[in-house]
């Protein structure tokens, strides 16, 4: 079986379309260029949510393998001291309940932020971003936030323990608890009865942040 290639020109012709008609978008200041299937959109627009629907646009045409954000968000204001904007993006974080405490580092330079820190679960890592996004005088977002699943793995599991110890359990330890950071959990292990699997699971599906549990224990009778 054969695949039809297209080419650079062809991909940013389409982009060029979909920008186009991407709704509440305004092309007059977007630059576009494509370099084996990898868009780069740059210029300036009026703020945050400009990028992200330039950014699904992009993403709607086929053939492209990647899309790098090199915008800024134009200031119309006036400049705002660096100084400032770090105040208020750690202000903003602080303020986001989403955001874990401490675990976020902010550095401005010329009014773009730069995010780094570990953080348990994709949501979070978003959040930080968004709030950052929102600061008068910001122009760009670098989010280097790293997700961790191993952390949140031990988030999940110290939250099962604390459940099945006010319960009086003590197979917590006969547990092993995996994430993939975006909220998906896998138990595995074993249970001493139907009834103590499901409170396993149900314990970790009550853990900030859990989304899907497969309960994958093996009960033993």
């Amino acid at each position: 079986m054969t695949t039809t290639h297209i080419s650079d020109a062809e991909i940013k012709a389409r982009v060029e379309l979909e920008l186009h008609w991407a709704p509440e978008l305004d092309t007059t200041h977007i630059g576009l260029a494509v370099t084996d299937g990898s868009v780069t959109l740059s210029g300036e627009v009026a703020d945050f949510s400009q990028i992200e629907i330039a950014e699904r646009a992009a993403w709607k045409v086929s053939g492209v393998s990647a899309v790098a954000r090199e915008m800024n968000v134009r200031n119309e204001v006036g400049p705002v001291n660096d100084t400032d904007i770090a105040r208020d993006v750690a202000t903003e974080l602080d303020r986001n309940s989403d955001v874990p405490t401490d675990s976020v580092h902010t550095t401005v330079t010329h009014g773009c932020v730069f995010l780094t820190g570990i953080v348990l679960w994709d949501f979070q890592r978003a959040a930080a971003e968004s709030s950052a996004a929102n600061v008068h005088g910001v122009r760009k977002v670098s989010n280097m936030i790293e997700v961790s699943p191993r952390a949140a793995a031990e988030h999940v599991a110290r939250h099962v323990e604390a459940v099945l110890e006010h319960a009086a359990r003590v197979a917590a330890q006969h547990i092993s608890i995996s994430t993939d950071g975006g909220g998906n959990v896998i138990l595995e292990g074993t249970a001493r009865s139907i009834a103590e699997s499901d409170e396993i699971c149900r314990a970790a599906r009550e853990a900030r942040g859990v989304e899907t549990v497969q309960n994958r224990l093996h009960v033993i009778d």
